[in-house]
């Protein structure tokens, strides 16, 4: 799918990946964990990569908000209700990678705390 691409390759035919490569694929793999389909995927890496300031201001600024992941989650059809339950199977599935995937959203931590109380609460049928 070209969804990742290595920098380079060596003499020796070997992938070699920098920094950005290394930034991408923890991209997809967050993305991954979350349930979003590789093409959904590409989409936002590429939305997000299209900008011609380049990879220094891709570090500076979110690749994805939370708002932008509202979006996308709306498009492919989850309502409120989906987006809570999936809130809810994320935190009891693998809470630590919950926790770090709404920091990765830049959601401030009152409110990470928050959306994780309450999907701990729905799981447990509160």
């Amino acid at each position: 799918m070209g969804l990742f691409k290595p920098a380079r390759r060596s003499a020796g035919n070997y992938r070699l990946h920098g920094d950005n490569e290394v930034q991408r694929l923890r991209q997809i793999c967050v993305y991954r964990g979350a349930g979003l389909k590789l093409g959904h995927i590409r989409s936002i890496l590429d939305e997000a990569s299209s900008d011609a300031a380049g990879a220094d201001q891709l570090r500076r600024f979110p690749m994805v908000t939370k708002e932008k992941w509202v979006e996308v989650m709306r498009a492919a059809g989850f309502t409120d209700e989906d987006m809570h339950r999936w809130h809810a199977q994320f935190e009891k599935s693998a809470p630590r990678e919950h926790q770090e995937f709404l920091e990765f959203l830049h959601i401030p931590p009152e409110e990470v705390q928050s959306i994780r109380d309450w999907s701990r609460k729905a799981e447990a049928g509160g």
